[in-house]
């Protein structure tokens, strides 16, 4: 797939959302609304940034797999993931990690 529904977000209860190997370039912003995830994983796409949207204090986010993409740049919001235990960012043409993501704990 290349492109991901809105729809998806109409599922409320989704804990887990696995989108390996796709040709997705962007992920919607109302993913952030999905407040029950705790697993995404969005490897080996074509992802070129990530919503900020998803990147807040409540959110039980515990594992972020976006490794094999093409991100440039990471929010600084990413250090809201207070939850974080996993994440996954290796071959993907970053610059620099926001410093926000070094103050987790």
């Amino acid at each position: 797939i290349s492109e991901l529904p809105d729809e998806i977000c109409s599922l409320p209860k989704v804990t887990h959302l696995k989108l390996d190997y796709n040709y997705l370039q962007a992920l919607p912003c109302s993913l952030g609304s999905l407040r029950t995830l705790v697993f995404i994983s969005c490897s080996y796409n074509r992802l070129y940034e990530l919503p900020d949207s998803l990147f807040h204090k409540e959110s039980k986010l515990e594992t972020l797999l976006v490794n094999d993409n093409k991100l440039k740049v990471l929010q600084k919001s990413l250090g809201k993931l207070v939850k974080i235990q996993t994440l996954y960012l290796h071959n993907n043409v970053l610059t620099e990690i926001p410093v926000s993501l070094c103050q987790l704990e």
